[in-house]
């Protein structure tokens, strides 16, 4: 019997022990991998070994990229067709579960096989509740919860921990503001506009290597190199605008309220405003208005666009 769990990370662990009960394996022997330290070829033999102290057992492999859009190493296609051949003569008692946030619907070949060979099941998550569970005996302002939100947007198993270092912070009080929130809890971005930014650091620094590293990771993430010219024009703006803000005397917290803008988000792009000065930043601008003007005029293929952007910083 074989899973693959995709959707809410944080909610694959109370569905993996659902599933364990549902198939009876719970007194059984359970081994957990990650598919970014462990071969598929060495998977597989693990999974065949006879264990020598239960008849049955738990696999659960984590990460299985080869499955989603955003590949953490090379895997060999010999890897992949091993395992294919191994959901063809799976063994009753072994309980294979596989855990992927997002699988890559271009990869359709593959998934065919998937859906056909295995129980896919697409997990959804509701954060609001888990965090109203998670606070039962204190009062958390409804700003707050929808900052927390956002704060662990993409990485919902950081919530319990999260959850705990608000409650001891509001141990008197019993209340808990957006402000404290703020404070204590480390926001997250989402991974497409995260890797933008650190593409922006790279190209501050006159990295190339690290900015060309940076736009592969968005081509794995579908973003095209049009779409990466309109997400940095729109970027180096709000960068424009902040630098201005800052240069005035304002602080985060007041800028944030001028731009209408996320504090965090204006933290970032503090970040990367400090490695440029005004002139530089409208330089940039104007590089990216011309080099759109000359695709539109044919004069440059898209996919040269991003490698003369990195070429000439």
């Amino acid at each position: 019997m074989t899973y693959v769990l995709t959707g809410a990370v944080a909610s694959f662990p109370k569905e993996i022990e659902r599933l364990i009960v549902q198939n009876h394996f719970v007194e059984d022997e359970r081994f957990v991998y990650d598919l970014e330290d462990i071969s598929l070829f060495s998977l597989l033999e693990k999974v065949n070994t006879i264990s020598f102290l239960s008849k049955k057992k738990v696999v659960i492999l984590k990460n299985a990229f080869f499955l989603g859009g955003v590949a953490k190493r090379k895997l060999e296609e010999e890897e992949v067709n091993a395992f294919l051949e191994y959901l063809d003569h799976q063994q009753d008692d072994v309980l294979f579960i596989l855990t992927v946030e997002k699988l890559d619907e271009r990869k359709k070949k593959l998934l065919k096989e998937i859906r056909e060979k295995t129980t896919v099941l697409s997990l959804a998550y509701d954060l609001r509740k888990e965090i109203q569970e998670r606070m039962q005996g204190y009062r958390i302002k409804e700003d707050a919860i929808s900052s927390l939100m956002q704060a662990v947007a993409r990485e919902e198993a950081r919530l319990p921990l999260e959850c705990e270092k608000l409650k001891l912070y509001a141990l008197e009080t019993k209340v808990i503001e957006k402000k404290d929130v703020e404070e204590l809890v480390a926001f997250s971005l989402p991974e497409q506009e995260e890797t933008v930014f650190s593409f922006s650091n790279h190209l501050a620094k006159k990295d190339k290597k690290g900015a060309y590293q940076d736009y592969l990771l968005l081509c794995r993430m579908g973003v095209d190199a049009l779409s990466l010219m309109g997400l940095l024009e729109s970027q180096y703006r709000a960068l424009y605008q902040v630098k201005i803000l800052y240069d005035e005397g304002n602080n985060q917290e007041k800028i944030a309220k001028r731009l209408a803008m996320h504090p965090f988000r204006v933290a970032k792009l503090q970040e990367v405003m400090r490695l440029y000065s005004r002139k530089e930043i409208q330089s940039f601008l104007t590089f990216l208005s011309d080099l759109d003007e000359q695709f539109k005029r044919g004069n440059i293929e898209g996919d040269f666009l991003i490698d003369l952007l990195i070429l000439q910083v």
